[in-house]
C-alpha cells in the first residue's frame, strides 16, 4: 500500500495526531470508554499537524500532501463545529 517504510511511518504519525484530536473533540470514543472533551489537547494535536504540513511543504508526494491537507482541513472544521455546539448561546451569556 505504501511506497516505502518512511511513507508508512509518516501516515502513522498523521493518523496518531488525527485520532488524538478526534478523541478529544468527542468524535470517537475514548479508549477508556465514553466521549471525552478536551479542546486544548485537540488544538495541540491539530497545531502539530499544521506544523508538519508547513515543514514538509514541497517534500511530500501528491497523495501524501492531499491526505495531510485533507486531515488538517477536516479537523479544523470539526474543531470549530465542536466549539459552536458546546459554547453557551448568546442568550445564556447575557444572563450571567
Amino acid at each position: 500500500m505504501f511506497q516505502d517504510e518512511e511513507t508508512e511511518r509518516f501516515f502513522q504519525v498523521v493518523h496518531l495526531f488525527q485520532r488524538t484530536a478526534m478523541v478529544n473533540l468527542g468524535l470517537i470514543e475514548h479508549p477508556e470508554g465514553g466521549p471525552r472533551f478536551n479542546f486544548q489537547e485537540a488544538k495541540e494535536a491539530i497545531d502539530i499537524l499544521r506544523m508538519l504540513k508547513n515543514k514538509t511543504d514541497g517534500n511530500l508526494d501528491k497523495s501524501a500532501r492531499a491526505m495531510l491537507d485533507g486531515v488538517v482541513s477536516e479537523l479544523q472544521m470539526q474543531f470549530m463545529n465542536c466549539l459552536l455546539y458546546t459554547s453557551p448561546s448568546p442568550r445564556d451569556r447575557t444572563r450571567s
